[in-house]
């Protein structure tokens, strides 16, 4: 689950390059401009992340609400020049709303001080119900919230390329014959309460992929889910998001096989024999052509060095990438594009 809001210290302080008034601050590795003199090293801090939702009807928002963007979410900006990836807060601002929180557990502290995740608006006359059995949100963390130790530095990755759209999931349950399309968060409609057949762009880009689904859940006698992007037709629609400006289309980036008791297999791990390139040789071998993902890049050590080459890359690159690890994943999201998206 990706980390909206965390409290550790303050690693380090240095001075801003173009601004006597500013500094940037660490907290792990996620940098922050700040008001030069307000925060110590090694002083505990709340340190709030992209795409964290705040609550604008609490008191201790309300010196932030300049600092949000649409949908009251939290926002990287560059300050003369300099990243800065969201927001420090003194936990002094909020000893009343945190007594008593163990300030360790991420998860309690959002839910005290009411942060939550931003999520893209859903027509709710395309929403059926929250996701299928054993199928998660998407939600990859990005590096910069992780400690150092869950990391995995100096362990091989498989390393892909992040399409800008929106996660879907396409579901089949050979055993009831069920087939569900699902965005991020819940399993959409297929037909309107006059039994009418719906289109949306996540219908029709996962439509041309139900006999690969189909024909794996069956051959293999177990559930199947594929997860991917979609992407184009204006999904995202921003002037730096080139994903966007495509025709729509469908990247798979996952694969989910809820019923296994392997961890691995279930979250088609790469090299488990079970990763999305390992079922699209399944496909293969089925008669199936192979079904889209996202570009793979190649694998690397991960090194501290890797990763922050990894956020500084150009706008022109995209969103980021994400780090395939053979029991986890995580994400290296480019700061240059971010801030472009505010």
């Amino acid at each position: 689950m990706a980390t909206d809001a965390f409290v550790d210290k303050i690693g380090i302080i240095k001075p801003h390059p173009d601004a006597d008034r500013l500094e940037i601050c660490f907290v792990r590795s996620s940098q922050c401009v700040i008001a030069k003199g307000v925060f110590e090293r090694f002083e505990q801090v709340l340190k709030i992340e992209e795409d964290a939702k705040l609550d604008v009807s609490r008191a201790w928002v309300q010196p932030y609400r300049n600092y949000l963007g649409n949908g009251d979410r939290v926002k990287n900006v560059r300050l003369r020049g300099v990243m800065s990836r969201g927001l420090v807060v003194s936990l002094k601002e909020l000893e009343q709303e945190l007594a008593g929180v163990d300030l360790e557990n991420s998860v309690a502290v959002c839910e005290a001080l009411g942060i939550t995740h931003y999520e893209r608006p859903c027509k709710a006359q395309d929403a059926k119900g929250n996701l299928p059995p054993g199928i998660e949100k998407s939600d990859e963390e990005n590096w910069q919230t992780m400690k150092e130790h869950e990391l995995h530095l100096g362990e091989t990755a498989l390393i892909t390329h992040k399409v800008d759209g929106s996660s879907a999931v396409l579901y089949y349950d050979p055993h009831q014959d069920k087939l569900e399309f699902c965005s991020r968060t819940l399993t959409l409609k297929t037909l309107n309460d006059m039994g009418q057949p719906l289109e949306n762009n996540y219908i029709k880009a996962l439509t041309p992929y139900i006999p690969h689904v189909k024909a794996l859940a069956k051959n293999l006698g177990e559930i199947v889910a594929i997860r991917g992007e979609i992407y184009g037709n204006g999904i995202n629609g921003h002037k730096v998001n080139q994903d966007a400006k495509q025709p729509l289309g469908f990247a798979m980036y996952g694969v989910r096989f809820p019923e296994s008791d392997d961890d691995r297999k279930r979250k088609g791990r790469y090299k488990s024999g079970w990763h999305f390139l390992d079922v699209n040789e399944k496909l293969g071998k089925l008669g199936f052509a192979p079904i889209p993902t996202v570009p793979v890049i190649g694998e690397a050590v991960v090194t501290k060095e890797l990763l922050f080459e990894l956020s500084a890359k150009p706008v022109s690159e995209g969103e980021g990438k994400v780090l395939n690890g053979e029991s986890w994943s995580y994400k290296a999201k480019s700061d240059n594009y971010c801030a472009k998206m505010k």
